[in-house]
């Protein structure tokens, strides 16, 4: 008789989106709505908001572009991750770019206290302050252990040396995905704040299904479960422009 390959059979074949997600329902439920801030009304909530950026790093865009296009073509980012009646370039960016960043730092202490068990345990264990300075045109935010220096000598020091890429060169390797889509210092904040949300979830998940840290290996598996998923959903076309 002859073999059949099934590759996606087992405890993991409808782990989906929706159950990856599932730690944060609890939470959501206590986050305010969000307000407008004037009188145009808001087409893009928190959590829409929110799954369309963790929909962003899980899914590897590189681009904005990119991601406003599934969100208004594929059937499943309809579904799953889009408002229901669609999402227009402008209402998006302006979501992005200017609301929910106060939400999602509220959002990020209460699941990195649930995900505590779920990190790796090798992590710093030391103090460290805050020092802002500007190199040229740019604003740098910098960690440091020295407590007995001013800011002032602190800024002079790393402006000298610094290592920004170890940050990024984590965000690569955990998430493979490291394209900013915010276009202001707020909106890049809630981007590096989603982004880590999405790592949390991905330990959770590693943890719990896996009893592992996180990977590529699993982070790519994890989408593998979900693309089946996605083919059920037909594709449609509602692109929205101004």
């Amino acid at each position: 008789m002859p073999k059949t390959f099934a590759p996606l059979t087992g405890k993991h074949q409808f782990f989906s989106f929706v159950q990856w997600y599932q730690p944060l329902k609890k939470r959501l439920a206590a986050v305010p709505p969000l307000q407008p801030g004037g009188n145009k009304p808001i087409t893009m909530d928190f959590e829409r908001q929110l799954k369309a950026l963790l929909y962003f790093h899980l899914e590897e865009h590189k681009s904005g572009r990119r991601l406003l296009q599934d969100l208004q073509e594929d059937a499943f980012a309809c579904k799953q991750i889009a408002p229901p009646e669609g999402i227009k370039k402008s209402a998006f960016f302006e979501a992005i770019n200017h609301r929910g960043l106060e939400e999602m730092m509220s959002l990020f202490h209460q699941l990195y206290a649930d995900a505590a068990h779920a990190l790796p345990k090798k992590h710093a264990q030391n103090a460290y302050r805050l020092v802002g300075c500007h190199v040229g045109a740019k604003k740098l935010w910098l960690a440091a252990n020295r407590f007995d220096l001013p800011a002032e000598d602190i800024a002079a020091i790393y402006k000298l040396r610094w290592d920004i890429e170890n940050f990024f060169g984590w965000w690569k390797r955990h998430l493979k995905a490291y394209h900013l889509i915010a276009r202001t210092q707020y909106g890049l904040m809630a981007q590096i704040l989603a982004g880590l949300i999405a790592y949390l979830l991905l330990a959770i998940y590693c943890h719990n299904e896996f009893n592992e840290n996180v990977s590529i290996k699993r982070v790519r598996q994890l989408r593998n479960h979900i693309k089946p998923q996605k083919s059920c959903y037909p594709q449609i076309s509602q692109i929205s422009t101004d």
